[in-house]
């Protein structure tokens, strides 16, 4: 079968084109069937007279799209026959939640009908999280993730940066010391609450304080309390901020900036709303982070600051197709309902 394998030395295509293109002619053709296993890197080299490098160029390309599935220390096998495949992309996510489903929505919305999906997810489980990126490396060619990691293992971004320039779309969260290389779609949280609260600052001096709620475990607590701070310092504001899931009291003449990824605060708020006859939006308000359509009618509507998750996909998505490189914030907003 391997003399079955050419490439001609005359065409100006480069050679571990020529290769791929062979061996999936072979595929097409009926000759290689799935499981059957791919001449050695080395066989491959002596046969067609070409570097090791150029091989393995030839095979990675095979095994980015799914074709080839490399066994360690056994080979290559045909893993499909369907060579039609244009783009095969790993989306890791930190946690599927209504809002990241979004983000694979749009993918696979915008992607052409020659591409696949595969979703992992990692928990913010570092370990979780490089042996995904690791296992799978050689399997995909374009790597859309979402990273909110521990930042103590410095290896999670070393693994990051092994993957080849430009494959990795990084979403929801930057990160620096990632390299230019590679493009980031991202949130920007501190500019976003800022500049939030700026556009409805004569609404909020209503209120005699504004509570952050924000987790000591959200992954985004520095940059949106650094947001929050600026704006209540430099507009005079008084304000406090309570970095535990759950609140324990609550106040009239408050607003409550909610920032969880749980709703029991939004639903303890109204609650007590109703069980006391106070009318949210007046002697207590709630701005919540993140829309949802349950935000959009409950109570008349629940004011929410929330970037474009869709857009986001679609972003990450466009710059596949394209081909192409961007390092940009997706946009956020606020949008103003009832509940102030």
């Amino acid at each position: 079968m391997i003399d079955k394998i050419k490439i001609d030395i005359t065409d100006k295509t480069p050679k571990y084109l020529q290769l791929a293109q062979s061996i999936s002619n072979l595929i097409d053709f009926g000759i290689l069937k799935i499981n059957d296993q791919v001449p050695s890197v080395q066989r491959l080299a002596e046969h067609l007279n070409l570097s090791r490098e150029t091989v393995f160029k030839a095979l990675a390309i095979l095994s980015e799209k799914g074709i080839l599935i490399p066994v360690n220390r056994k080979g290559y096998f045909i893993q499909k026959s369907n060579i039609t495949i244009d783009n095969r992309v790993l989306l890791m996510l930190d946690k599927m939640t209504p809002f990241k489903e979004e983000i694979y929505n749009a993918l696979r919305n915008t992607l052409s009908d020659k591409s696949e999906v595969e979703i992992f997810l990692h928990h913010g489980n570092n370990q979780l999280f490089k042996s995904i990126i690791k296992e799978n490396i050689n399997n995909f060619n374009y790597f859309v993730i979402s990273t909110f990691l521990d930042k103590s293992d410095s290896e999670a971004i070393t693994i990051l940066n092994s993957i080849p320039n430009g494959k990795l779309i990084l979403i929801d969260k930057f990160e620096k010391e990632v390299k230019k290389t590679q493009s980031q779609i991202y949130q920007d949280f501190e500019s976003n609450i800022y500049e939030s609260l700026m556009q409805i600052k004569e609404v909020l001096k209503k209120y005699k304080e504004i509570i952050l709620v924000v987790p000591e475990i959200a992954p985004h607590r520095f940059p949106v309390i650094e947001g929050f701070k600026n704006f209540c310092e430099q507009n005079l504001f008084n304000f406090s901020i309570i970095e535990k899931e759950n609140i324990d009291t609550i106040q009239t003449n408050t607003l409550y900036l909610l920032t969880g990824a749980k709703e029991d605060n939004l639903v303890k708020i109204i609650k007590f709303c109703r069980n006391m006859g106070y009318n949210l939006g007046k002697e207590i308000g709630i701005i919540s982070y993140n829309e949802t359509q349950m935000k959009e009618i409950l109570e008349g509507g629940i004011t929410v600051i929330s970037t474009n998750f869709y857009q986001m996909g679609v972003k990450a998505a466009q710059l596949i197709i394209n081909r192409t490189f961007a390092i940009e914030a997706n946009p956020s907003r606020i949008i103003v309902r009832n509940s102030i």
